[in-house]
């Protein structure tokens, strides 16, 4: 693995806002070179970047790093978006003064949120498709390009959800 294939690192830096847990992971497995992880942690004001924030801490971590990272570059004022389980896009001026951003959710947990609302939407659509067949076309279902495309779609977010609720493990899941 890479790590091993590292000669002996100087030092360690490290950005966590998955709790203690995960940093003590890491921590372990650099032991074996005897090198302490430096913790990032959000700041007041660090290499040229002020925070917006009343409470500095409430930023996290990976966050501050990534401003801090886009100041040094002096490309001027700019926007910073990360992207993993959560996006965020965060505002930072010239001057390295943090305005604030935006959390939403990531693009795995927002797919999960909303198959199981398109399911549903696509499945009324399909009856009320039906129901308002029957007296037009005299017929319930007619394999017309709008219907089957709307089936099609149902069957795709009901593949979805099962395959989610098949792994049990969310990062394969994710991945499938």
């Amino acid at each position: 693995d890479a790590l091993h294939m590292l000669s002996r690192p100087q030092r360690a830096i490290g950005s966590s806002v998955a709790g203690e847990g995960a940093k003590a992971q890491v921590e372990q497995a650099l032991a074996p070179w005897g090198v302490g992880v430096r913790w990032i942690r959000s700041q007041p004001s660090e290499c040229g970047v002020t925070s917006g924030y009343a409470e500095p801490g409430q930023l996290g971590s990976d966050r501050w790093a990534a401003l801090v990272g886009a100041h040094a570059r002096r490309d001027g004022a700019c926007v910073v978006a990360n992207i993993g389980t959560a996006v965020t896009v965060d505002a930072l001026t010239a001057d390295g003064r943090f305005l604030g951003g935006l959390i939403l959710p990531g693009p795995d947990l927002m797919a999960q949120s909303l198959a199981p609302t398109g399911a549903l939407m696509a499945a009324l659509s399909l009856v009320t498709g039906s129901l308002w067949g029957k007296p037009m076309w005299g017929a319930w279902w007619v394999w017309d390009a709008r219907l089957t495309s709307e089936l099609i779609l149902f069957f795709l977010y009901l593949g979805f959800m099962a395959l989610q609720a098949a792994i049990d493990d969310p990062r394969r899941a994710d991945k499938a």
